[in-house]
Formats: C-alpha cells, sequence, structure tokens
C-alpha cells in the first residue's frame, strides 16, 4: 500500500526528506500530500487543506470531504442530520441489482463499496490517485471499479478529475435510480449555501429547469456574505457514459447537485463489460459566468 508520493531526493535536504518520510508527507511545487493508511488521504496547498479522499472500511462508500475552494472556503457536507448518508462528494446508485448503494441504514439490503488496493500515488502540478473497489452486496462481488482521481488549481478554482471504470464480473448489473434521481456523482453543500443559484452550459438559471436537463456542465453557487461567493461545477467528459450527462440540482431545504447518467432510464452493464464515468468538478470562489466555466470545460476536455 502506497503511503505518500514518491519523489526524487533532490527536490529534499537529507534532513527534510527523512523528516518528511517520518511524518508520512511528501511536498513538491506547493502540494502536500498526507496518506494516513486506511483511512484517508489528505491534500494541501501551502498549510491549507484542500480535500480529503476518506475510505475508511467503517462507513459504506468511500468519498471526499472537505472539498474547498483554493481560498480555504469548505462547500461540503459530511453526514448531516437531516440526510446522514450524504457524504461530501461520492458517488453511489440506491438500486443495484436490488441493493442500495447510496443510502447507509439499510440492513438485508445495504452495499458497501469497499477500497482493495492503491495502484498508484503521484504529485507533481497534479495530485494523481488511483484505486480499486469492489462493490460488494449478498455475499458477493456485483461491481469492480477502478477510480482515478487527480487535483489541481485552474482559474482560481479546485479543479478535480473522477473516473470510475465499473465492470460486472459474474452476472449483469442495473443501476436503476427511477425512484432517485439524484443517483450518480454527487456533492453536498454546507448548510450556508442553501438556497442557492444554478447555471447550467445551455444558459439556463432556473433551478426547475436546470434539474434534469442533460449538458456539458452545470454549476451551484451561492454568496456566502457580501462579496463573496463560492461554488461548484459539475463537469461530464465527452468520454464518459451518457455524455451529455443529465444534471439533478436543488436548493431548498438545502443544496444538493450531482451528475446523474441514470437520471432519465437505468443503466444496465453486461457480465465482462466495462462502463466508464468521467466527470469534472471545479470548486472556485468569485462570480463563475458561462465564458469562465466553458473556458475551464474546453481546456479540461482538450488535455
Amino acid at each position: 500500500m502506497l503511503a505518500c508520493a514518491s519523489l526524487p531526493h533532490s527536490l529534499w535536504s537529507s534532513k527534510e526528506h527523512k523528516e518528511g518520510r517520518e511524518q508520512g508527507l511528501e511536498k513538491r511545487r506547493g502540494w502536500a500530500v498526507e496518506h494516513k493508511k486506511g483511512d484517508r488521504l489528505i491534500a494541501r496547498l501551502g498549510d491549507r487543506e484542500i480535500l480529503s479522499y476518506r475510505y475508511s472500511p467503517e462507513a459504506p462508500k468511500t468519498y471526499i470531504h472537505p472539498l474547498t475552494t483554493p481560498n480555504g472556503v469548505v462547500v461540503t457536507e459530511d453526514s448531516p442530520e437531516d440526510h446522514r448518508h450524504h457524504r461530501g462528494l461520492f458517488l453511489g446508485w440506491s438500486r443495484v441489482n436490488g441493493y442500495d448503494f447510496w443510502g447507509e441504514f439499510g440492513e438485508e439490503n445495504q452495499g458497501w463499496i469497499v477500497q482493495t488496493h492503491w495502484d498508484g500515488l503521484s504529485t507533481n502540478d497534479w495530485v494523481r490517485w488511483t484505486v480499486r473497489l469492489r462493490w460488494r452486496a449478498g455475499g458477493r462481488t456485483l461491481l469492480n471499479e477502478r477510480r482515478s482521481l487527480a487535483a489541481t488549481v485552474w482559474d482560481r478554482g479546485l479543479f478535480l478529475e473522477w473516473t470510475s471504470v465499473l465492470s460486472a464480473p459474474a452476472e449483469m448489473v442495473v443501476l436503476d435510480a427511477s425512484q432517485h434521481p439524484y443517483n450518480g456523482l454527487g456533492i453536498r453543500f454546507v448548510r450556508e449555501m442553501t438556497k442557492g443559484d444554478v447555471l447550467h452550459s445551455d444558459g439556463t438559471s432556473a433551478i426547475q429547469e436546470a434539474n434534469g436537463r442533460s449538458g456539458e456542465w452545470c454549476s451551484y453557487f451561492r454568496e456566502m456574505d457580501k462579496d463573496r461567493v463560492v461554488g461548484a461545477a459539475l463537469f461530464s467528459h465527452p468520454s464518459s457514459a451518457r455524455h451529455p450527462c443529465p444534471f439533478f440540482v436543488m436548493n431548498d431545504p438545502f443544496g444538493f447537485i450531482s451528475a446523474a447518467p441514470t437520471f432519465h432510464e437505468p443503466l444496465t452493464i453486461a457480465t465482462g463489460q466495462f462502463v466508464s464515468l468521467k466527470f469534472g468538478i471545479f470548486v472556485y470562489d468569485g462570480v463563475a459566468e458561462k465564458e469562465r466555466l466553458n473556458g475551464v470545460y474546453q481546456r479540461w476536455v482538450g488535455t
């Protein structure tokens, strides 16, 4: 299992290298990465925690919290009282061959997304890590997942790329969100971002119209106080299944947005088939107009 990113010895003095290794900490170009084995991976810019990828086996799914803007504003909520299964930024479905990989309080039908391996961890201008997971329920593995994540700073915002390659090893699997259109890759926002605003890639700015609409991206944002706006946009990559992706978005009684590829119809994964879901997450300070978000999106799909 990898404890931290592997960096050239020449970037460190011998004392710094020894101390960094002992603390499980690596630094390069402003990023610091700390891996608490079996629990979480923390990425910092300077002394500021930007994100924490959590994979403890005590929770039924892996997720990211906190997720912050480069200025340090936390936008995610972890396990709030009203929906304890909302976990910052997370991937899940309520019905996977009858099992629940979204909620966390089922009994016989509870599914668990279990991390089994670290395949890689590196830092340069990006922090990149790749893991393998199994979606387990009923005493068997329904899905295997290879998840690749990468974070950097673009245009005064944190950009995170999330790629999940799902495969069905033993039986056909159906991801069904017919009663839960919000299933997919979701962000639960902090209470202060309730009753926020939305901007869809086609220019739609009404919550009711943006909800369920397919597009290249959809953004949720809120004026936190005078002269301070923060938000997060979800991007759909052209290579992703069901692109352009439908988005779910709501702002009351709490803020929530998701890239929801099964919003309109289930997604079937045949035995032995591989399905790739690739999304971008842009967490930003300040007003993000359509031109700015289009620029970040085009930069991403062009890389």
